[in-house]
């Protein structure tokens, strides 16, 4: 609630569509408050999760592509014997364990 000596100054404007608008209403009457009081609500007290950095999306894609390696190198460790795999597998893990300390994970 906002403290009784402060007034509120500003306004915003909304657009929204016919669900948005419904499931407003809706969520706004289950907690028992008017659209804007659940509007100022949910803005004070939401967590926004922030967009992916196309750094984080390239690190993504370089470890999907690590995996489908990996899912490889298995396939031939089981047609070809473990032995020629483990090295294979060495370089993938070095590459992997890189990547990783790149981003601090």
């Amino acid at each position: 609630m906002k403290p009784a000596t402060e007034k509120r100054r500003y306004r915003f404007t909304l657009k929204v569509c016919t669900a948005e608008k419904f499931y407003l209403l809706t969520k706004a009457g289950q907690a028992g408050l008017t659209p804007t009081e659940y509007i100022r609500q949910s803005v004070v007290h939401s967590v926004v999760k922030e967009r992916i950095t196309p750094e984080l999306a390239e690190f993504r894609c370089d470890v999907c592509g690590i995996k489908n390696n990996l899912n490889q190198r298995a396939h031939v460790a089981n047609r070809d014997g473990y032995v020629f795999a483990a090295q294979m597998n060495r370089e993938l893990c070095v590459r992997l364990y890189n990547a990783l300390k790149h981003f601090g994970l």
